[in-house]
């Protein structure tokens, strides 16, 4: 979980108020559409999404210390999965990596394990339960704030 500022209009002027905020989710998945649907589910719970269709283009761009977490499709043109993830561990990214995969057989979440990927979640995902991963994996969500401000001491 990160603290960014979020503005907010008072009869003083505007001050900054820091609420918690989800983390930083990047997405790896080559199917478009399966991609697409999981950037809009997470976004719609405030995470900040940045999503690759290739391990390739994912490991040459990605701003590994601006992630709190992996969705890990196993099954990616080129690199697979497991080799993403296997890379990411040998870069000292230990951050958390939950996989979803289409067909993904004992060895391939044995790999997975030994490279202590957080969960492993079979196609079609389901959406509670990845969305509860992910709050387990950055940290839980954040809920709104309710009620006034306590006084500053």
């Amino acid at each position: 979980m990160s603290w960014r500022p979020r503005p907010r209009a008072s009869n003083v002027g505007a001050v900054l108020d820091f609420l918690p905020m989800p983390g930083v989710i990047f997405i790896l998945e080559d199917d478009e559409a399966v991609r697409d649907s999981l950037r809009l589910l997470l976004e719609s719970r405030a995470y900040e999404v940045r999503a690759f269709a290739t391990g390739e283009d994912f490991l040459a761009r990605a701003e590994l210390a601006a992630g709190d977490c992996v969705v890990l499709d196993y099954d990616l043109p080129g690199v697979d999965g497991v080799a993403v993830l296997a890379r990411l561990r040998e870069r000292g990214f230990a951050k958390p990596v939950v996989f979803v995969s289409g067909r993904a057989d004992g060895d391939v979440r044995a790999a997975a394990a030994r490279l202590d990927a957080r969960a492993f979640f079979d196609k079609p995902v389901p959406s509670e339960a990845l969305l509860a991963a992910l709050a387990e994996a950055v940290g839980e969500r954040p809920r709104p704030r309710t009620g006034p401000r306590p006084p500053v001491q």
